[in-house]
């Protein structure tokens, strides 16, 4: 039990922590400095407020996920311990049985989809009126696949839906051999909770694509993506984690299964050490498509912003070229520096729209001004 609790605990200070930084200045513009260092996008001075508000916003949603997340995981992680037949209380605290610490995690799944959910509802939610002010937006439609990589996807769902097959299967072993339920119970529950999360996420990503992005100029919407890629990673942390940990734990209960068949214990140990051989080098693969293009945190902006992209690829460098040369008595660029995006003088609807952007000249082709209906779209 002392799993459970402990985990409890940690999610509640977690997001008394998240209250305390988003209530103060300071904690805001530091997690907004810390969001444009990753992504490499600098904030101009009259976005400073918007995005620190945003941002707090996101955090306070965050928190009050964390908060319900320790008062729900409990009761589901005491549950499966009881429902497997451990004894979540014997052994100092820790519980009795194989299952003693697996039952946390059907209690960590409870968690982590009422935090996507409550981070995901205060993203839908979020409202901006410009008024009569001209608003810029794309026109072209957008989709998940614009602020997450395909690979990512793509492995996020079958890892996640194969852990919910997984989930069956174990289901129906303990039919025919009750003995493995202990060992199993908790990874059904992480299964299952894992497919809710998927289709958390599926619901509620397409419906974060699809919310409308008014925006006084191209360096709005373009942080006004930025935020939402950081909201859809956030959503798709549930199904990825629960999907891989039901894969990995099948190892948990492969080497019962084989005792219970008959077979020497020892071929069960190097059945499951196999397991994991093959899901680490899943993992090496997984982490070779998803970065093989880039850091995925700045996805959006190689698909939406190609031009910031490539202007921060500029400044990196002439940085690199300066401090080579300083000896040259050439004055350094600026090591680290990102791009900004201004507003710049818009053209025909359809067409690119030149903005400025700190450093250096550059145009940013993704946003059109918009004086009537939103034209950005989403799927």
């Amino acid at each position: 039990m002392i799993w459970i609790v402990g985990f409890s605990i940690a999610v509640a200070i977690a997001g008394v922590m998240f209250l305390i930084r988003s209530a103060t200045p300071a904690g805001r513009a530091r997690r907004a400095d810390t969001l444009a260092r990753q992504i490499g996008l600098a904030i101009p001075s009259q976005l400073s407020t918007f995005i620190e508000a945003r941002l707090a916003r996101f955090s306070r949603a965050g928190a009050i996920g964390l908060l319900l997340a320790a008062v729900a995981s409990a009761p589901v992680g005491y549950a499966v311990s009881v429902a497997s037949g451990g004894d979540p209380w014997g052994g100092r605290g820790f519980g009795t049985g194989d299952n003693a610490a697996l039952g946390v995690w059907p209690g960590v799944g409870v968690g982590l989809v009422a935090v996507g959910i409550v981070v995901a509802g205060a993203a839908i939610t979020v409202r901006d009126d410009l008024g009569d002010e001209v608003r810029f937006a794309r026109s072209t439609a957008v989709g998940l696949d614009d602020y997450i990589p395909r690979a990512q996807l793509a492995l996020l769902r079958i890892g996640t839906i194969g852990g919910g097959v997984l989930a069956a299967l174990l289901a129906a072993l303990t039919v025919a051999q009750p003995a493995t339920l202990p060992a199993a119970l908790p990874l059904i529950g992480t299964g299952v909770i894992g497919v809710v999360a998927l289709i958390v996420f599926e619901i509620f990503g397409r419906r974060i694509v699809g919310a409308r992005q008014p925006s006084a100029s191209p360096a709005e919407l373009a942080w006004n993506d930025a935020l939402r890629s950081a909201q859809l990673t956030q959503l798709a942390t549930a199904p990825g984690m629960l999907g891989y940990y039901s894969l990995l734990g099948c190892t948990f209960v492969l080497p019962r299964v084989i005792e219970l068949g008959g077979w020497p214990g020892w071929i069960g140990g190097v059945t499951a050490l196999v397991v994991i051989a093959l899901l680490a080098a899943l993992g090496v693969i997984v982490l070779i498509f998803v970065w093989g293009k880039g850091n995925p945190q700045t996805h959006f902006l190689r698909r939406l912003w190609p031009e910031v992209v490539a202007q921060n690829a500029a400044l990196a460098t002439a940085t690199s070229l300066a401090s080579s040369r300083a000896d040259e008595g050439l004055a350094p660029v600026g090591a680290g520096a990102a791009a900004t995006v201004s507003g710049g003088s818009g053209h025909a609807a359809g067409t690119t729209t030149g903005v400025a952007v700190e450093g250096a000249a550059a145009a940013l082709g993704s946003g059109a001004p918009d004086h009537g209906e939103r034209s950005e779209g989403g799927r």
